[in-house]
């Protein structure tokens, strides 16, 4: 229910799992059939929750050795939830209602990551397909290798993407900005924005496609496209092109401004 959460290294090579010490609260802990499971039950009354000064944070670290597991399962109401660099999953699924994720593990298959209220980072990790969502908050990717499709879904809250390379990306948001530096799509990209800015540096796709309400779109790209655009109120600046793939641009109110920054790919 409330605790922050990490999975951590160990650096003796042990298997061991570390409670907070909470009153009220307890902690199962077993090895079912190879599955490692952690259920926490919160006894306490509703009275028991109200307090006056400081009250320490329930936490639970999981410290297993580096190395390749299975399925990594999470579902938690509020708390912080870390996963260190140094494991690699086959799939996993973070499922959060309040609170910050961050994530620096592989996985072979999807990684899915959610939460209402909160960050969203994932760094330096090589994933097979990657979706991230949160209602309210930021999502932030950097120095990662997706295999297959990549997804990030915000509502209120801006994305940042550095050094992303995957097959179809695609991004939605209410309010916030998007930021895609040395971002590379194989197939397509997919962005629609209700009220920011979408910023390229250096990013490119076989074919891009991009829709906002109120929000300039700027940047450089890495390849000729042959642009379509449509603006009700907006400046448009674009490289007159006849050749390459589509980039598609759709503005209610704003700007439409780029430029090509170089002629050969980079993908980290």
């Amino acid at each position: 229910s409330t605790a922050d959460i990490c999975f951590a290294v160990s650096e003796d090579g042990g298997k061991r799992v570390e409670c907070g010490d909470i009153q009220s609260i307890e902690y199962y802990v077993e090895v079912d059939n190879g599955i490692l499971k952690i259920r926490a039950v919160d006894t306490r009354k509703w009275y028991e929750h109200l307090s006056i000064g400081f009250t320490p944070a329930a936490h639970l670290t999981v410290y297993l050795p580096a190395g390749e597991y299975g399925s990594l399962c999470i579902k938690e109401s509020t708390g912080d939830i870390e996963i260190c660099e140094g494991f690699a999953f086959f799939e996993m699924d973070i499922e959060l209602d309040t609170g910050d994720i961050v994530s620096y593990a592989d996985t072979t298959e999807t990684c899915r990551i959610a939460t209402t209220t909160g960050d969203v980072k994932v760094q330096g990790a090589s994933v097979g397909h990657l979706a991230l969502r949160t209602t309210s908050g930021d999502i932030t990717v950097s120095d990662v290798v997706c295999a297959g499709n990549f997804s990030a879904n915000v509502r209120t809250g801006d994305t940042c993407l550095t050094n992303l390379t995957c097959t179809d990306l695609t991004s939605t948001g209410t309010t916030g900005e998007l930021n895609l530096t040395n971002v590379i799509a194989s197939g397509k990209l997919d962005i629609t924005r209700d009220t920011g800015d979408v910023t390229f540096e250096g990013a490119d796709a076989e074919s891009i496609k991009v829709h906002t309400s109120t929000g300039d779109v700027k940047g450089t790209l890495l390849s000729d496209k042959i642009f379509r655009y449509k603006t009700s109120t907006g400046r448009v600046e674009l490289p007159p092109t006849t050749a390459g793939g589509v980039c598609d641009i759709t503005t209610d109110t704003g700007d439409v401004t780029g430029r090509y920054r170089m002629r050969h790919r980079h993908a980290t």
